[in-house]
């Protein structure tokens, strides 16, 4: 295609020159020998170059007169529609595909985006003759003819429908994933390889005592210093295995707790784009300070009362000896 539009451009600029008196004719050596282009040759030749170019492109290209009469259609658009090109030329455009608009006053726009400016793009569905539905991103162009009136239109249609059904889907599992993140009762984060939040949920920013959109963008340093040692390496440990860390125990102080020593138990794991190139890391966080703590006082109470039984014991064998 790149070099079809090459010989295309070259052969309008040809064509540009003889226009404007420069030349007259060109004489063009070729494997038949030397051939004589006229004004009138050349223009054939860079119809053609145009036709071909017009052929091989992957979107559909449906030009039609002022009365919406198809006047042109490529190979992609019978496929995309279903319709021959013998079975549409002449024929109204609304016996191939209807428009369907996205909100009321869409069509008025698109009517005085051609008179004003000749050219109009946007988005909408086609419903074709066939009754199926096609989200399509649509371009039309205003044709005129050598005098400058309107001759008609070129639309060039791509066909958006599983771009559009990936992003609905796509939505939705971000809407699903937002509520998880919401209204779990533990933390969760994704940060990117230069440990940096990207999404946070309010159970951490409430264990941090930053809000939650104070950490977007920001680096782990910026929030809880304490943590970006033993941060680093365990994502440098998922990086160097591509495996997950599990059930880590972080500890340090945060801006909700000044001077006061917390506990965690965090999961860390790597998340991949569609090549499996790990873009970030995943984090779920526990906070375990109570329980540490209290595990704290038993052993204390344990060793407290340890001591007790020795001193009670030390005093016993005293007693009997005494007596």
């Amino acid at each position: 295609n790149a070099e079809l539009r090459a010989r295309l451009e070259e052969a309008e600029e040809t064509l540009r020159s003889i226009r404007s008196g420069e030349v007259d004719a060109l004489i063009v050596e070729t494997a038949d020998g030397p051939q004589v282009f006229t004004l009138q040759g050349l223009e054939a030749e860079s119809n053609r170059f145009r036709g071909e170019i017009l052929a091989q492109v992957s979107d559909s290209v449906i030009a039609m007169d002022l009365e919406q009469r198809v006047t042109y259609l490529n190979a992609a658009a019978e496929r995309q529609y279903r319709v021959s090109a013998s079975d549409a030329l002449g024929h109204p455009l609304s016996e191939i595909f209807t428009r369907q608009w996205p909100y009321a006053g869409a069509e008025a726009a698109m009517e005085v985006a051609l008179r004003e400016y000749g050219d109009w793009r946007g988005e909408l569905t086609h419903r074709t003759h066939d009754a199926r539905e096609i989200a399509v991103e649509t371009s039309i162009t205003a044709l005129h003819d050598e005098s400058g009136v309107l001759a008609g239109y070129v639309a060039v249609i791509r066909d958006i429908t599983e771009r559009k059904r990936s992003a609905e889907e796509l939505q939705g599992v971000n809407l699903l994933l937002d509520t998880l993140l919401q209204t779990a009762p533990v933390g969760f984060c994704f940060l990117d390889r230069d440990l940096r939040y990207v999404r946070i949920n309010e159970r951490l920013a409430l264990i941090n005592g930053i809000p939650a959109e104070a950490h977007l963008g920001r680096h782990v340093s910026e929030i809880v210093p304490s943590l970006v040692e033993p941060l680093r390496n365990v994502t440098g440990r998922i990086l160097a295995t591509g495996q997950a860390v599990v059930d880590h125990e972080f500890s340090g102080e945060t801006p909700a707790a000044p001077g006061e020593m917390r506990f965690w138990n965090e999961s860390w794991y790597p998340l991949r784009d569609g090549a499996g190139e790990v873009l970030g890391f995943g984090g779920i966080v526990e906070e375990i300070t109570a329980r540490k703590r209290a595990e704290a006082q038993l052993v204390n109470m344990n060793e407290n009362l340890l001591v007790a039984s020795l001193r009670q014991h030390e005093l016993t064998e005293k007693a009997e000896w005494l007596s």
